[in-house]
């Protein structure tokens, strides 16, 4: 770089963004649906819908605005103006982060506290950014305003005050202010002046950097805001190899109030696809309107998964299936085996195909998916061999009237397999798309993890280092190590239905639960958070099993009644509840009133009651879902 510049070469870097792709992929598609000339090009800047979006922190897929760090700030600047987006990817940085300038530009944005600048030369060059100097165009342009630089020596300085050389600043520092004092600037002003651009050069940022990834952060922000089925489909398949991605997008999307439809042999494509529902007939396909105030697109529907998402499903097994697919539908497994080309969609390729659910559609009106999986799973060999003679006939030439008759249109498969567990059913989807899509093992945990959790993978990032947590998940993967004193410790990947995180398990912690860690079962593991620059982990304290974790963690019950509404027959109801739950958990009642001021009603110690599932069921059902709570 330095030899470049030297011999007068211009050096450029050139990056490709994944987000590119995505933002090109959602215009192709909302033309497509809405028959429009939609383009990227022509948006305005000053949508309600996109800064309400970004205000609301609402930024996972959105370009440079998905960290929960730049979320947070995102909450507190409530950008309005396509300049705060600018600064805002200038100012999340470690420097500006780490001097309270953050903090400082947005309460001056919100005129908490006042913008005061030196003097009045720098009120039209600070407009933008609330009197913070930000830029390294700012420094430049101070320069040549208030100390009467050239261009080309303002730009001189700047990288004199971030290489922050003794001599050549002390050079600078007095031609700046021999110039300020020519511009009728008062000489202790003009210190001050260059003090703080000395201060802020550190600091200072490249706008037109910043303004071309605050360009694609806003393109990104408001076609979520705007097309929001086009855009998360485009994303999801962006990053169809990452699952830790896809889990995320998908608990985004399932926010959203977008559906997830599983991968279908019949209906899915190679990348992820939209299912709109049905509009009305007299429904014209029109792009949103900016401004309104609805955001959200125009139409509802769902996701469906892309072919190329199951594990095993390579792009040539795709192409041979869609092949046949524009000629008829598969009415069943042995009708697909059939017609495709097996050998470049082999036995793996269909072993994926099954455990996904992509041939639930078909054969399966009588049969729940997992005994109609089970069942295909154990057919497969005959199925298989009675297609691969069935096709080399007709290579020969030669028909078969049998030809579709194993298996085919509503018969039932040869086989009488049981059916999969619920268990079985979410590993085996589990093994070929990476997560778990018709379920997931920690549904049936629900009120578990309301009650005994304080955080999940998605908001690690957001608590502090150090501090003490509760989470719940799967081990989904661990490898153990042998201490410098020969004790054994492990690294184990714990996921929930966010995403997924490392967790550390020392010595004393694994061999107390190490048969936790190398079980299936869920678990509930209380640690510390270990925050470094590019990760957190969690340092386990303990491990439980979820499937009696009310017993081991609890010992009081605190029911919450709220004073307004509350009648003498829910009471009663309440008694006759508490009555039939004996237990060993002490109980504790608080009344609270609208001004917020409670009465804690003493129970005595000898009545006591348990934490089962339908007792705090019913207590919910009488007084809301927060009335029940554990410790």
């Amino acid at each position: 770089m330095g030899d470049i510049e030297k011999l007068g070469l211009l050096k450029m870097d050139i990056l490709g963004i994944r987000n590119l792709t995505v933002i090109r992929d959602t215009e192709e598609l909302a033309r497509e649906k809405y028959k429009s000339d939609f383009n990227i090009e022509n948006i305005p800047l000053d949508d309600g819908d996109t800064y309400r979006l970004l205000g609301e922190a609402q930024t996972f897929g959105v370009f440079q605005l998905e960290s929960s760090g730049i979320r947070d700030i995102l909450r507190k600047m409530k950008p309005e103006l396509f300049e705060d987006i600018i600064a805002l990817v200038a100012l999340y940085r470690p420097g500006p982060l780490g001097s309270g300038m953050v903090d400082d530009f947005i309460k001056r944005k919100h005129g908490t506290i006042p913008i005061k600048n030196i003097v009045s030369q720098l009120d039209e060059i600070l407009k933008e950014t609330y009197g913070v100097i930000l830029y390294q165009e700012q420094v430049m342009k101070i320069a040549s305003v208030l100390g009467g630089f050239s261009m080309g020596a303002a730009d001189s300085l700047r990288r004199a005050m971030g290489k922050k050389k003794p001599e050549e600043m002390a050079q600078q520092r007095e031609k700046f202010i021999k110039g300020a004092v020519a511009n009728k600037i008062p000489e202790n002003k003009a210190e001050k002046i260059f003090d703080l651009m000395e201060h802020f050069a550190g600091y200072g940022f490249n706008k037109s950097h910043s303004a071309a990834y605050a360009l694609i952060a806003y393109q990104t922000a408001y076609l979520k805001a705007h097309y929001p089925l086009e855009f998360m489909a485009s994303l999801l398949t962006s990053e169809m190899g990452n699952t830790d991605k896809i889990i995320l997008y998908i608990t985004e999307c399932k926010s959203m109030g977008i559906k997830i439809l599983p991968p279908d042999i019949n209906e899915s494509f190679k990348d992820f696809t939209v299912v709109y529902d049905e509009p009305p007939p007299s429904f014209e396909f029109l792009p949103p309107q900016v401004g309104e105030g609805k955001g959200g697109g125009l139409l509802k529907g769902g996701i469906r998964f892309g072919l190329a998402a199951v594990k095993n499903v390579g792009a040539n097994a795709v192409e041979s299936i869609l092949a046949v697919r524009e000629k008829k539908r598969f009415d069943s497994l042995s009708d697909f085996c059939q017609n495709v080309e097996l050998r470049v969609v082999n036995r793996k390729v269909i072993e994926s195909l099954i455990k996904c659910g992509a041939f639930d559609s078909v054969d399966s009106a009588n049969l729940s998916p997992g005994k109609f999986r089970a069942r295909m799973m154990d057919d497969i060999d005959i199925i298989m061999g009675s297609a691969q003679n069935i096709q080399k006939d007709r290579e020969k030439g030669q028909f078969n009237m049998f030809d579709n008759s194993f298996g085919s249109g509503s018969q039932s498969s040869a086989s009488k397999s049981a059916e999969w567990s619920e268990k079985e059913l979410l590993s085996f989807e589990k093994e070929s798309l990476g997560f778990y899509i018709s379920g997931h093992p920690l549904s049936r945990f629900e009120n578990e993890i309301k009650h005994f959790t304080n955080a999940n993978t998605q908001n690690l990032q957001e608590v502090k280092n150090g501090r003490e947590i509760s989470i719940a998940g799967i081990i989904s993967k661990y490898r153990t190590q042998v201490t410098k004193k020969g004790d054994k410790m492990a690294f184990a990947t714990l996921e929930d239905l966010q995403g997924s995180t490392e967790v550390i398990v020392f010595p004393d912690i694994f061999k107390a639960s190490g048969n936790l860690i190398e079980g299936e079962e869920p678990v509930l593991i209380k640690g510390n958070i270990s925050a470094e620059e590019d990760s957190t982990k969690i340092i386990a304290r303990e491990i439980f099993p979820l499937t009696n974790i009310r017993e081991r963690l609890s010992s009081n019950v605190h029911i919450n009644l709220k004073a307004v509404g509350l009648e003498k027959d829910m009471l009663v109801r309440l008694r006759k509840i508490l009555s039939s739950s004996k237990g060993k958990n002490n109980l504790f009642l608080h009344l609270f009133f609208p001004d917020k001021s409670q009465i804690n009603i003493g129970v005595d110690k000898t009545f006591q009651v348990s934490t089962t599932e339908s007792m705090v069921k019913e207590i919910e059902n009488l007084f809301g879902d927060e009335a029940v709570y554990f410790e």
